[in-house]
């Protein structure tokens, strides 16, 4: 039986990524535009349908306008990751 590489025995491991990738997320409107772009859960902040504006010592918010496009692209990764997901655990000695 061979060794998969996607597979991680310990959850801790993956509780850790989460939890540090879920805080990147919430964080990453106050990075630059080009270390946001390098983080996968920063993606959701231009889905979002409102966002934070900030100038100077203000901050307001803005209503960010509608992209068919990168929702129809996020949806689409968002099946084909589901359907190899599930393609991989139907394919798992249980």
């Amino acid at each position: 039986m061979g060794v998969d590489p996607v597979i991680v025995r310990n959850q801790a491991f993956a509780l850790c990524l989460g939890m540090l990738g879920s805080f990147a997320g919430l964080t990453a409107a106050l990075f630059p535009a080009g270390v946001r772009r390098l983080l996968i859960w920063s993606y959701y902040l231009d889905l979002a349908p409102v966002t934070f504006r900030y100038a100077e010592s203000a901050g307001t918010f803005a209503s960010q306008p509608w992209n068919g496009a990168v929702a129809g692209a996020a949806l689409a990764v968002a099946f084909v990751c589901y359907i190899a997901g599930s393609f991989h655990v139907a394919r798992q000695d249980l």
